[in-house]
């Protein structure tokens, strides 16, 4: 949900491509999202999605959340992406990202992210592997 929500405003300011986008979003704002999740100390619905998520990705019924991450993470860095631009306007990440929070696209995450976290997010999608 977020990583659509965020690719979107993102790349029609920025210029960059969808899929690019999603790529480097895809761990930061899956890494907030299990955060808050766990940090909300509830059973709630979205951390048994990343359960099952683990179990489905790995194989193995005791995967969790944080194996969903490192799993994730190991086929990003396998994609041929290539790196972020050193035109991208970083000044504009705030405005981009409280734009965002309004996207119909965050309604699917398993969690509520704000506009600080969702820069959070970017900023750490943008920081160079």
């Amino acid at each position: 949900g977020a990583v659509h929500g965020l690719a979107g405003p993102l790349g029609g300011a920025l210029g960059l491509p969808h899929g690019w986008l999603c790529a480097r979003l895809l761990v930061p704002v899956l890494t907030l999202s299990l955060d808050r999740l766990e940090a909300a100390g509830e059973n709630w619905d979205g951390l048994e999605r990343f359960d099952e998520l683990g179990y489905l990705l790995t194989g193995l019924p005791e995967a969790g959340g944080r194996d969903v991450l490192a799993n994730l993470q190991q086929l990003v860095d396998g994609l041929p992406l290539a790196g972020v631009p050193d035109t991208i306007d970083t000044e504009s990440f705030p405005a981009l990202c409280e734009a965002a929070t309004t996207s119909s696209s965050m309604r699917g995450n398993p969690v509520p992210l704000s506009a600080t976290e969702l820069l959070e997010a970017v900023s750490n999608a943008m920081e160079e592997a």
